[in-house]
């Protein structure tokens, strides 16, 4: 089954993520592994996306890294239990994020918002 939830980032915050996943190398302004972003989505299963914008450990390289985890929530605790996750990507976090547990299939979609 495939299950779909949706972000929208607000034009400030876009333009913040946009500004440090497109600084020069170095120039990004965060600490490495600093979250400088972070969103969850959840599915009406107990499941949830969690999509985060990482400073890098090697601002040299490139400036920022995106990734997308998909989480169960028991039933309980309400804790939650890593299921799978994406490669981490470089560049704003915009865009499809899919990921998949089993047949099913779950996909946050990021969104700017719109004018």
């Amino acid at each position: 089954m495939k299950f779909n939830s949706s972000i929208t980032v607000s034009r400030p915050m876009a333009r913040f993520l946009k500004d440090i996943c497109g600084k020069p190398p170095g120039r990004a302004r965060l600490n490495p592994d600093e979250c400088a972003w972070m969103r969850m989505v959840t599915f009406g299963n107990r499941m949830c996306v969690d999509v985060k914008v990482v400073a890098t450990n090697d601002p040299d390289e490139f400036p920022c890294w995106c990734e997308a985890i998909l989480y169960r929530m028991t039933d309980s605790t309400s804790e939650l239990i890593e299921i799978a996750r994406t490669e981490p990507t470089d560049g704003p976090p915009f865009g499809e994020w899919i990921l998949k547990d089993g047949d099913d299939e779950y996909v946050a979609q990021v969104n700017e918002e719109e004018s």
